[in-house]
């Protein structure tokens, strides 16, 4: 070896070497995966979790959609202001429906694939039978606040958080029939909006049940959500001489419906008996007296828990809740539990978990997910008195 050559390893150590390098650099890769892939695999916690809202916010029945987002809105920040759900906080995002179908088509069409929410709550059953196919199709979950019989009954994500037409029904048949068997034949007579659902109630569920007592209405009369006179149809009433009239319809339209029934002297002299129209009919307290009313029994219950509800309600908002704002507030309050229950927030599981909720506690007293994806809730009738719906049968 000359001067200045460098000692070339032999092939033997080279091979050791090459070895070794190769062994610190599989560790090294092992090392790093050890701590990056359970990290990678681990699921992403959002900021919040979000849920898609369509109500109507204008239009003819934007005082309800009003109503109802104000309820979502308390019961959010009060389940936020608990530590949310596991710790995650949930968010509103809104659309207008308007009350139309078609543009609540469009709004939840935005929130779906625009927002990327999965979860989606909606009102007005016209409005959420036009939802339900969009939310289907896109893998979500759908939360109906209406009355519709059966819309949810086909897709295990639909689900109806709100009392039904069929809920409503049993107090009637409950009500009517006691009726008929303390009386001589009472003469019952039906005053209704003619809108689907209500439709469907009076002929699947209330004359049914009614005929079981040997009842049936003397007189039916439908009106139209357009409707502002109302003369002609009380006068047939009042030729039917009837000792009860059922009035189905929306509060916003009572005050020229009682108007008529005064002028025309069927009040007072008639028993009234309403459903959930009564628990907001924009009517004077005195206007109400002694009208029967079918409702959740939330209405009627004399409780600390609904007491500072309203408190709060009022407090947050300027004025006082109703029904409408009692329910959605139940509504969240049942979804969130479904949450809670469902660790990825995937929908398959947020759906199996909504429907395992059994014995939930809500403001609207002790409540159940049925097999097919409907609120259970006690029913019950109540009458006003002093001001305030009152369990039939108590004194103020």
């Amino acid at each position: 070896m000359t001067n200045g050559e460098s000692k070339t390893p032999p092939s033997s150590e080279r091979g050791r070497w090459r070895v070794w390098v190769l062994v610190i650099g599989v560790v090294a890769v092992l090392v790093v995966l050890a701590f990056v892939v359970p990290q990678m695999l681990k699921p992403t916690q959002p900021d919040a979790y979000e849920i898609g809202v369509v109500l109507p916010l204008s239009g003819n029945l934007a005082y309800v959609g009003k109503m109802e987002g104000d309820g979502m809105r308390l019961a959010v920040e009060e389940i936020n202001a608990n530590g949310g759900i596991n710790g995650v906080p949930l968010r509103l995002l809104f659309g207008d429906s308007q009350g139309k179908p078609d543009v609540g088509v469009t709004a939840t069409q935005h929130l779906m694939t625009g927002d990327g929410v999965n979860v989606v709550v909606g009102s007005i059953s016209s409005v959420v039978l036009g939802m339900k196919p969009v939310v289907v199709r896109n893998g979500g979950i759908l939360i109906g606040c209406c009355m519709h019989p059966d819309f949810y009954r086909d897709s295990p994500n639909v689900f109806r958080f709100y009392e039904g037409v069929e809920d409503e029904a049993r107090g009637f048949v409950e009500y009517l029939s006691s009726v008929a068997s303390k009386e001589s034949k009472p003469r019952v007579g039906i005053l209704y909006v003619e809108v689907p659902n209500v439709v469907e109630q009076i002929e699947d569920y209330i004359r049914p049940g009614i005929a079981k007592a040997g009842l049936d209405f003397v007189v039916m009369e439908p009106y139209r959500l357009s409707d502002k006179e109302f003369r002609d149809k009380i006068l047939k009433i009042r030729a039917a001489k009837l000792t009860h009239l059922v009035v189905l319809g929306y509060g916003f339209l009572y005050p020229n419906i009682f108007r008529e029934l005064r002028e025309q002297k069927v009040l007072p002299g008639v028993q009234l008996v309403g459903g959930w129209g009564f628990l907001y009919p924009n009517l004077p307290n005195e206007q109400l007296e002694d009208t029967v009313v079918v409702g959740p029994e939330y209405a009627f219950a004399d409780s600390d828990k609904i007491a500072l509800f309203h408190t709060r309600f009022k407090k947050r908002f300027g004025y006082g809740a109703n029904f409408d704002a009692a329910m959605t507030y139940a509504a969240i309050e049942l979804l969130a539990a479904g949450l809670r229950g469902s660790p990825d927030q995937s929908p398959s599981l947020i759906t199996e978990s909504l429907r395992s909720l059994k014995k939930t506690q809500t403001l609207i007293g002790i409540v159940s997910v049925n097999d097919d994806g409907a609120m259970m809730f006690p029913v019950g009738v109540g009458t006003f008195r002093s001001g305030r719906v009152r369990a039939l049968g108590d004194t103020p």
